[in-house]
């Protein structure tokens, strides 16, 4: 997370190796992103989802959209056929096979922005606020692909201004100039208030609440990010209190 201009796409970009630093190195599992050797090696580990599908997408139908990919690895067609079904599957687009990119709606291209991008059986996915041009339908499918994928076992790097997205995280980075200011789980995060509001980022509403609370005297815990238990607090302090 951080403000526009601070470095995040830059950052996404080295980490798969599609720029490569002018000081310094950057390492992708033990692999050089300046060494040439490493190049193709680095792209099978690490997949890249851009914000505007419309700039990855580059094929006529769903299916050879995923196809693009397999085809460059030189993947049997039968093999490929099962791939596509599987990802396809995955990203609830499963019968589309033959649907026209250009017919989609923009949370199914991001989706199959997403899908052509597992379809490589990356180990980690990079993805660079892949919600941000989708309305609250698409922006939800998206999140439950993406929560879906590290349950089973990829990592995920997830650009996003979204704090409703980052509360889902295991480790939430704040940036700025290009520099990490922050890092941490997102309750720590999030319930440093002070730090997270002089940087000009939005806090939870719960924790906004709680924290006008606290502001008048009154002792509540600032990591109760859930509606639920932000009313639990109310409910506690009332009672202590009457």
């Amino acid at each position: 997370m951080g403000p526009n201009g601070c470095g995040k796409s830059t950052l996404a970009k080295h980490v798969n190796g599609i720029l490569v630093p002018t000081s310094g190195d950057v390492f992708i599992d033990g692999l050089n992103t300046k060494e040439e050797k490493n190049y193709f090696e680095i792209k099978k580990k690490i997949g890249m989802v851009f914000q505007n599908p419309d700039s990855q997408i580059i094929t006529s139908t769903v299916e050879e959209e995923i196809a693009f990919g397999l085809e460059n690895l030189q993947v049997p067609s039968i093999e490929m056929n099962y791939i596509i079904k599987n990802v396809l599957n995955l990203v609830e687009l499963n019968g589309m096979e033959k649907t026209p990119t250009h017919c989609l709606s923009g949370g199914q291209k991001q989706r199959l922005s997403i899908a052509s991008v597992l379809a490589m059986k990356p180990e980690m996915i990079v993805l660079d606020e892949p919600t941000s041009m989708l309305d609250p339908g698409g922006r939800k499918k998206v999140i439950k692909i993406i929560e879906n994928l590290h349950v089973k076992g990829t990592s995920v790097l997830l650009i996003t201004h979204s704090v409703e997205e980052s509360l889902k995280s295991q480790r939430v980075v704040i940036m700025d100039n290009g520099q990490i200011v922050s890092q941490g789980n997102p309750k720590e995060i999030f319930s440093s208030v002070d730090f997270i509001k002089s940087n000009n980022f939005n806090i939870p509403e719960s924790t906004d609440i709680l924290y006008r609370i606290k502001k008048h005297g009154y002792e509540v815990s600032l990591k109760a990010f859930e509606s639920k238990k932000c009313a639990d607090e109310i409910i506690k302090l009332l009672e202590n209190n009457i």
